[in-house]
């Protein structure tokens, strides 16, 4: 079940039942993944059998929606749930065990899936800049480095290939500090370092990648 408080014992309420348990079973759904985006909370539901579902609730029984089943079915709990300006993007499942990024405006008809990929161990380290959102993604010619995603500007790329060639640079950590993103990676030569990226919300598909290396490394 879903429950709500202000912060005071008479402030608790009961938002939503999953499943009803009179029946006398004892497994019904269990909630995760809370993450608030604008009004709304999104989480994940696993109902210990069936595939994995994506619901919303602005706090009240009548706001609480199921948004989708991730289908194909799959046991894997959507995650990663992160607000790029007022818009959900999170990592859920998608054909032949792959990993997809999705998003959701809230209502039932507005979540699909953007982007599949093979599935890379490890999260996808979604981080939201502004309008765009910046993961790590593996693409056999480049490996696992950082790659960035903009719907309104329709740009989705690789922002630089920091470990050359189909090696990878492992990009981990990110994190935004103001309008600068800070992250982890290997360069092959010299180990971990940190990076980081200068005015990450300007960054664009409209310049090649020998162009703009906006990266400033330092020793571990």
């Amino acid at each position: 079940a879903l429950w709500r408080t202000d912060g005071t014992a008479a402030g608790i309420q009961l938002v939503k039942v999953f499943d009803d348990l009179s029946d006398g079973s004892t497994q019904g759904g269990e909630p995760s993944e809370f993450t608030a985006i604008g009004n709304l909370l999104y989480f994940a539901l696993d109902r210990n059998g069936p595939p994995p579902e994506v619901w919303r609730s602005d706090g009240t029984p009548a706001g609480t929606l199921k948004l989708a089943t991730i289908s194909p079915p799959d046991t894997l709990t959507p995650y990663e749930f992160t607000d790029v300006n007022g818009t959900a993007y999170f990592v859920g499942a998608a054909e032949n065990g792959e990993r997809g990024i999705w998003r959701s405006d809230g209502t039932p008809q507005g979540i699909r899936q953007i982007l599949h990929f093979p599935y890379q161990g490890g999260k996808q380290q979604l981080t939201a800049v502004d309008t765009s959102l910046f993961f790590r993604l593996r693409k056999e010619s480049a490996g696992t480095e950082l790659w960035m995603l903009n719907e309104q500007n329709g740009c989705l790329r690789m922002v630089a290939d920091i470990n050359a060639g189909a090696n990878s640079s492992e990009p981990l950590d990110l994190t935004l500090v103001g309008q600068n993103l800070f992250f982890v990676a290997e360069d092959g030569k010299t180990g971990g370092e940190l990076y980081v990226l200068e005015h990450a919300s300007q960054l664009d598909c409209n310049f090649p990648y020998s162009q703009y290396l906006p990266f400033t490394t330092r020793s571990q």
